[in-house]
């Protein structure tokens, strides 16, 4: 599926949808999203010398920002159907990563988060008020194989698989000179 371009859809850019068990759409409606991808490197410089040893460490989860503007008493009433899964009762179950669905979140195949702060409503103007959630990317952590030889080193990142790194493949043996056989 290709993201649609702001140009020619935007009203899918002024939409969002949200929710856990149950979802809500907030259209039309100003949308931002701010944030950041990034991965883990460890890099050691030897002191005198130029250059380093990179070593990737592993995908480290997204951080984004989502803004968007509450205008009518039913967005507002449908924010406040969002709360409980977001930001439930202390003690009582912990927070639900809630699903966000919008293009720019989708282009980079971001879609469940867990919602780390929350500010109060912001006033934006006559009417309005923006709702904005900081959040962190949900994703499990893989489930360690039970079964050896995955190419693995304990701790370690898995090898990539592609034209790189696979190991090459045996010469095939030459034709005979009597074409009898190998």
């Amino acid at each position: 599926m290709t993201t649609p371009f702001w140009e020619t859809e935007p009203d899918q850019y002024d939409a969002i949808m949200l929710g856990s068990d149950t979802f809500v759409i907030f259209s039309p409606t100003r949308v931002r999203i701010d944030g950041e991808l990034s991965v883990k490197f460890d890099v050691k410089e030897a002191p005198g010398s130029d250059g380093a040893s990179i070593t990737y460490r592993g995908y480290t989860p997204a951080k984004v920002d989502v803004t968007w503007a509450l205008y009518t008493e039913d967005m507002l009433r449908d924010f406040e159907s969002l709360l409980p899964d977001i930001r439930p009762k202390p003690g009582k179950t912990a927070p639900k990563p809630v699903e966000i669905v919008h293009p720019q979140l989708a282009l980079y195949n971001l879609h469940k988060f867990y919602v780390e702060k929350m500010p109060l409503l912001k006033k934006a103007g006559a009417g309005i008020y923006d709702v904005t959630l900081s959040c962190v990317e949900f994703f499990p952590k893989p489930k360690a194989s039970s079964k050896g030889g995955s190419g693995q080193k304990s701790g370690g990142i898995p090898p990539f698989d592609n034209a790189l790194t696979r190991p090459k493949p045996p010469n095939p043996t030459p034709p005979s000179k009597s074409n009898t056989g190998p």
